[in-house]
């Protein structure tokens, strides 16, 4: 499980692909 900081609050991952996933959108984000 992982937690990441996101905009003042915290996202919860329980797998890996989503963990990937965020760092690709968020690479999106301008």
């Amino acid at each position: 499980m992982f937690w990441l900081p996101n905009r003042n609050r915290f996202v919860q991952f329980d797998r890996i692909t989503e963990l990937q996933n965020y760092f690709i959108f968020s690479k999106l984000e301008p």
